[in-house]
């Protein structure tokens, strides 16, 4: 190659590092003519090779599993099905990891683990806001698993940590155009000689790889056209019906109105597989950003002075008059009244603190006085979330249990033990605060999502409605006459403010899911009850017309409805 070529060849280091420059003669004396003209280059046999390796493996495990997820998948995210897609899918990210050659670390059997266990959560419960977050969940374990291996996280602070995580989740597809290259290269192959594992594959043998490819493609491409020809038989003639389901063994009718969306779902999770693991295996060791702290102590000593003081403060009334109560309130203010307000605020504060601490500790030099200031800001959040899971205990045993209420504690428990990884981060710079964080993160939600809350709210509200009408009636002994006078306005207003808050308490009970089918059976001959049976007669969420569909919680419900 010329010197011309050379200096061309030095002016395009922007191009892709993997791809080796082969440019002719007549490209150089082009380019010197024309010096903005993009010259294309041309990848190396040895690249051209490795990528008809990579596209050869990885398309056929792909598909593999892209057929199984979209069978356990399709409008079924809460199956019996759920279990087998974690299993394929953890088979999926082994058999990858070990052709790639990436070693699996500890921490990843952890996140898989939990992604299978979320598969197993969704076949239990009938509670849709569980059923999404664990699949969001499962989704984020996933990229967790992949991102823990394929990556060094010790180099990375906390921060740069959670900013290359959410940009591999964004830009998974982006193996999009590695792709595109793969399928070029096994064209290209097929036009010249290359080794690939070391072995020469010559056209023809490419030639008969298209052959079978295209055999493959034909019978797609007919797929469509089989199905519909076999439906409109089918609706022609009850006898050829009959024939197909018996002996074909699925029914045509179902396919039918079903291909498209199958279609799509197989093509998508295809394209979302192959593409993942193809964006991480093309990274090369990212240049780390040293964690260098860009501003002086005396910046972050004087903020967080000013807030700690604020803190102090706010922590020392939370003792005297929320946690002794030796002080006397406010006009107005009662201590119960005091006691269940503010909880949802002090919730906001804590999460706004865990955010400040880890922003000080990553942004500001290491000082003894700055890491102490943390440390108490920490301690007065703990005060902080005491506090407020005090206030919601108060509010539940008032007006009872809720999704939201139970939320609320579950997230301060989090909280509290997410503080403890923030706190040792302080004073050891290289504690995997990232993994602390998903270990808890990850066992407080399963714990969450096993726990059925529907089964829980209806267990304790049923228990306190019990004992609030008890209550009611030892107060009001209606049998006597005498005893009180049913024209009298207090009497009336009361009783009517009773029975609105009672009505308001059933009427929530209605709107839980099948989990709490075996709890609120045993009162089958109240009307809310039975209004709350008959809603899933008519509830086309969800389908019950193969065993894919088998969900344990409705398959309870419907052995336990009494209507």
């Amino acid at each position: 190659m010329n010197q011309t070529t050379n200096n061309n060849t030095s002016s395009s280091n922007s191009a892709d590092t993997d791809n080796n420059a082969n440019t002719s003669n007549n490209n150089s004396s082009n380019n010197n003519s024309n010096p903005y003209r993009y010259v294309k280059k041309k990848e190396s046999p040895e690249v051209l090779a490795k990528r008809v390796e990579i596209y050869t493996y990885l398309s056929k495990l792909a598909v593999i599993y892209a057929i199984i997820s979209t069978f356990c998948l399709y409008r079924n995210l809460s199956g019996v099905t759920m279990p087998v897609f974690g299993i394929a899918t953890l088979v999926y990210l082994f058999a990858t990891h070990s052709y790639f050659e990436i070693k699996i670390k500890p921490v990843s059997y952890f996140y898989g683990a939990m992604m299978l266990l979320l598969c197993v959560s969704d076949f239990l419960t009938a509670n849709t806001f569980y059923i999404c977050f664990n699949n969001i969940g499962i989704i984020a374990l996933i990229f967790a698993f992949i991102f823990t291996n394929f990556y060094d996280l010790k180099k990375w602070s906390f921060i740069q940590t959670i900013w290359h995580y959410f940009n591999n989740i964004f830009s998974a597809l982006d193996g999009a155009s590695e792709l595109s290259k793969d399928k070029k290269a096994v064209k290209q192959a097929a036009k010249d000689e290359i080794k690939v594992n070391g072995n020469v594959v010559n056209p023809e043998t490419l030639r008969k790889r298209y052959v079978i490819k295209s055999v493959i493609t034909g019978i797609l491409i007919g797929i469509p056209i089989i199905i519909v020809v076999l439906y409109l038989l089918s609706k022609a003639d009850v006898v050829f019906e009959t024939f197909v389901k018996k002996y074909l063994l699925f029914d045509i009718g179902y396919i039918f109105r079903n291909f498209i969306g199958i279609a799509i779902t197989f093509y998508l999770i295809n394209l979302f597989a192959y593409c993942t693991i193809r964006n991480f295996s093309r990274k090369k060791e990212q240049k780390i950003i040293e964690n260098e702290k860009k501003f002086e102590p005396i910046i972050g000593i004087t903020t967080l002075s000013i807030i700690a003081l604020i803190y102090l403060i706010f922590s020392a009334i939370q003792i005297m008059y929320l946690f002794i109560g030796k002080f006397s309130l406010p006009n107005g203010y009662t201590y119960s009244h005091y006691a269940r307000e503010g909880f949802i605020q002090l919730l906001i504060v804590c999460i706004i603190n865990i955010m400040l601490v880890l922003f000080f500790n990553n942004k500001f030099e290491d000082n003894g006085i700055l890491n102490f200031l943390m440390t108490l800001i920490s301690l007065c959040t703990y005060i902080m979330i005491a506090s407020s899971f005090m206030r919601m205990s108060l509010y539940i045993k008032l007006f009872k249990l809720t999704h939201l209420r139970i939320l609320t504690l579950w997230m301060l428990i989090v909280l509290s033990l997410l503080f403890i990884g923030v706190i040792i981060s302080v004073y050891k710079d290289d504690f995997p605060l990232f993994s602390y964080g998903a270990l808890i993160i990850s066992i407080m939600y399963i714990i969450l999502s096993f726990s059925h809350t529907d089964y829980l709210i209806a267990k304790y509200n049923l228990k306190e409605l019990s004992k609030a009408e008890a209550k009611y009636d030892e107060d009001y002994d209606f049998s006597n006459t005498d005893y009180f006078d049913y024209n009298d306005y207090y009497f009336n207003n009361f009783e009517a403010e009773y029975s609105d808050v009672k009505l308001a308490d059933y009427h929530y009970l209605t709107t839980l899911s099948a989990d709490a089918a075996p709890i609120i059976a045993k009162y089958s001959d109240a009307y809310w009850a039975e209004n709350y049976f008959n809603k899933f007669k008519y509830d086309t969420d969800f389908e019950t017309d193969n065993f894919r569909h088998f969900n344990l919680s409705r398959y309870t419900e419907r052995k336990v409805n009494p209507y």
